[in-house]
């Protein structure tokens, strides 16, 4: 696990590489039992909070995503290794397995926190039902922005010439099979009960 991981933090600017030994330490010695905010986020890093998004604002949103986008990408390499298999062979629970996945994350200074939107969007330790909330909440996000890009061409489709609405055809139906996908209806399981 983690194996690019140093030749990621090698082409990273001494400014992230500063802000994660920030908060690497903080968690060292306060292991988030005291969620931190934006605010206190930024003045642990050493900037000024203004309550506008620009500059260090936009940095330390910036450094966060990073963070998550390195733990993600982790996470599908340990699905793969067989590694998670091999600690449920042992007896390990999925929150075991987690946890154990954090604890590997922090160890290599990959900072997988989340921002609990139900707790003034305090940056908390992941843990698995706020991993799971994490990725739900994005396939909505990436549902809806599907949603209403196809609406975009439905509307403007109309005064295409006839050969490319022919090809958008195909593209045109699509929401519906992604609907029906995303609130998991299986369309060949319903002809199929017409069929009976």
């Amino acid at each position: 696990m983690v194996s690019d991981w140093k030749k990621i933090k090698a082409r990273e600017s001494p400014l992230f590489r500063r802000m994660r030994r920030v908060l690497i330490d903080y968690i060292g010695k306060h292991p988030l039992s005291y969620p931190l905010n934006i605010e206190e986020l930024m003045k642990l890093f050493g900037f000024e909070y203004n309550g506008v998004i620009i500059g260090n604002y936009k940095r330390t949103q910036r450094f966060m995503i990073s963070q998550r986008k390195q733990m993600n990408y982790e996470m599908t390499r340990f699905l793969k290794s067989g590694q998670y298999e091999e600690y449920l062979k042992k007896g390990l629970s999925e929150e075991e397995i987690f946890r154990k996945f954090v604890d590997t994350m922090l160890s290599y200074e990959v900072i997988p926190l989340y921002s609990d939107s139900d707790d003034d969007y305090k940056y908390k330790l992941l843990d698995l039902p706020s991993y799971f909330e994490m990725l739900n909440s994005r396939i909505r996000k990436i549902s809806t922005e599907f949603e209403h890009k196809i609406n975009i061409v439905r509307s403007t489709a109309r005064i295409a010439p006839k050969e490319t609405r022919k090809e958008l055809g195909v593209i045109l139906d699509a929401p519906d099979e992604v609907q029906r996908f995303l609130e998991g209806r299986n369309t060949e399981s319903k002809k199929d009960k017409k069929k009976v």
